[in-house]
């Protein structure tokens, strides 16, 4: 959906969706995405305007021409483009001038009908320290998300960096991918880093490259995986433990369907603390809970921040919990 609506938007930019907001976790191809859109766009009117910039750019970029008052320079650029594409506007937190900066140029391209595509690692209504109108302006033309790939889709992905990379092992074991992608799940960039180490590996050593000599290069790499992924599991199993012990319930219980404010609570207090503390998606945080769906964890998440405001004895008891849970386990 995400490659179709791009098109889309490369194809009649200004007209089907704007602003165009991708989001996705890291390694997951959002720049790959946004680039081939100006591309595309510079393809076929090479006359366009179109400029591709991190956020964190912009904001220096800003400043230095604050500094230097030369303003009017800075102006002339972002409003006489054709096509903007702003990279990671998570990194606009916390930086309220570049806000409202961003927010006037933001405006003023929009009425003029030029497009405006926006990248970050998560979706608008999720961005911390960001003004809320600049967010909601985010959230009023499409927004896309881009997917972990799928075990096929990963293999095809492998495929194609073979194509290019490889060309002449094209007629691999398809096994030999199957292996690589059955291990490098979440992130497109170590899934590509995973096959050239192969390459590379059986290339110096001279030997064939199977699901064995596949194994031997990456051995190193799927043992600190697997030891990262288990320690990982156990942070999250341990705050359910912790939330669990703090309120008497059984973990059972706290992940389970029971309704109940003796329940909710805790369970509430417990997906608050794994995204505080951890920063993963609400998807994810759902997952551990028993399958609950995004918008279930980010009403929870939301509901203990807000709590939290007014509700001293929340806050004591969040306090003891997090205590219990950096405590060292005997």
């Amino acid at each position: 959906f995400a490659f179709q609506m791009a098109l889309k938007v490369a194809d009649q930019p200004g007209i089907v969706a704007n602003p165009f907001y991708i989001f996705g976790d890291v390694g997951l191809g959002k720049t790959h995405l946004m680039q081939a859109i100006g591309n595309y766009i510079l393809d076929n009117d090479i006359n366009q305007k179109v400029l591709y910039i991190k956020a964190s750019d912009f904001i220096e970029e800003l400043a230095d021409q604050i500094k230097k008052e030369k303003m009017d320079q800075f102006n002339e650029k972002y409003r006489d483009l054709d096509v903007l594409l702003i990279d990671d506007i998570q990194m606009l937190a916390g930086a309220p001038k570049t806000q409202m900066e961003f927010f006037r140029l933001f405006d003023l391209l929009s009425q003029q009908n030029k497009q405006i595509v926006i990248t970050s690692d998560k979706p608008a209504s999720e961005l911390k320290n960001i003004m809320s109108r600049l967010s909601s302006r985010f959230e009023q033309g499409l927004v896309v998300d881009i997917g972990i790939p799928d075990l096929e889709h990963r293999v095809e992905i492998l495929r194609k960096k073979l194509s290019t990379e490889a060309p002449d092992v094209m007629d691999i074991n398809p096994q030999v991918l199957e292996f690589i992608a059955s291990y490098f799940t979440t992130n497109v960039r170590e899934l590509e880093g995973a096959l050239k180490r192969v390459l590379f590996y059986c290339v110096t050593n001279n030997i064939d490259i199977t699901v064995d000599t596949a194994a031997e290069a990456l051995d190193t790499l799927i043992k600190t995986r697997k030891k990262t992924e288990a320690l990982t599991e156990n942070n999250y199993d341990r705050i359910q433990s912790v939330v669990s012990d703090y309120y008497s319930i059984s973990v059972h219980d706290l992940i389970g369907k029971r309704r109940n404010a003796k329940f909710t609570l805790p369970r509430h207090i417990a997906m608050y603390l794994i995204k505080n503390k951890y920063n993963i998606a609400y998807q994810t945080i759902g997952a551990l809970f028993g399958g609950r769906d995004h918008s279930t964890v980010l009403a929870a998440c939301e509901k203990i921040e807000n709590d939290l405001k007014h509700n001293e004895q929340l806050k004591l008891a969040i306090d003891n919990i997090l205590k219990k849970i950096d405590k060292p386990s005997n």
